[in-house]
Order: structure tokens, then C-alpha cells, then sequence
């Protein structure tokens, strides 16, 4: 992990780029940030593979792009979309959940939004984020 306070007199760390190593030899980098100029609630996926790549990001959020070996491109969309253009499918449906949720809760249902073990393994993730950075090393999660 690799985490900073950019912006002076900030009291919480604003950028960290991690890399992830996981099962079956999958890589992966994490780049959290509040600092990148000109990104506005940013959220990006791209998946590298023996076929090609896969890139989607929230920005252009109706588009799926695969890329072949050979550089090929070819762009899906999604047409099909209650919401306007912007917004991805499931937006609505996230904010209804949400809502159900905090309904349930304050009707004595007791629905758990985030369990106490969901809430332990993100812990544990900034914790082993925190301890490569300070280790210079790799830490198990």
C-alpha cells in the first residue's frame, strides 16, 4: 500500500494506490483518491486477460468496451435504461434498497446493512493496506 495526504492540513489520508494479489495468480490495482483534478465521482473497471481487456467506467457508464489482442474494438451499449442517460442501470433500484433498508431498521426489523463481519473484513483490508505501507512489504489479508 502506498498511502498520503496530499492536500496540507488535510486530517485524513486523500490518495492510496494499492496492489492486490489474490487467488489463482490474478493481480489487481486499487487507486483511491480525492485528489485527481477533473474526476468527478470517478469509478472505473478494466479486466486484462489472454483474450483481450474489458474497460467500463461510471463517466460513460451505457458503454462496455472489449478490446481484442489484435486491438480490435468493439463498444456495447445498453439502450434499455429507466433513468437518463448518466445513469447506470440499478440506480434507482441502489437508492430503493438503501431506503428499504433504513425503513426496516427503524421499524425495529433489525436488518443488518453492513454486518459486524462485513464491517471486520473492510477493517482488516485498510489495516493490511496500512501495514504494507509502513512494512514496505506484503501483508495477508
Amino acid at each position: 500500500g502506498d498511502v498520503h495526504t496530499i492536500v496540507k492540513d488535510r486530517k485524513v489520508d486523500d490518495h492510496a494506490c494499492v496492489q492486490l494479489k489474490m487467488e489463482h495468480g490474478v493481480v489487481g490495482d486499487l487507486v483511491c483518491s480525492q485528489v485527481c483534478t477533473g474526476e468527478r465521482n470517478h469509478v472505473s473497471v478494466r479486466v486484462w486477460g489472454d483474450k483481450g481487456s474489458l474497460s467500463w467506467t461510471h463517466e460513460r457508464c451505457d458503454e462496455l468496451k472489449f478490446t481484442a489482442q489484435d486491438g480490435t474494438e468493439t463498444l456495447s451499449f445498453c439502450t434499455e435504461n429507466r433513468a437518463p442517460s448518466g445513469h447506470p442501470a440499478g440506480f434507482v433500484e441502489a437508492f430503493a434498497n438503501i431506503y428499504l433498508d433504513c425503513a426496516d431498521n427503524m421499524l425495529g426489523k433489525n436488518v443488518a446493512i453492513i454486518d459486524e463481519q462485513e464491517g471486520l473484513k473492510s477493517m482488516l483490508f485498510i489495516d493490511a493496506v496500512l501495514r504494507s505501507q509502513d512494512s514496505q512489504s506484503w501483508c495477508e489479508v
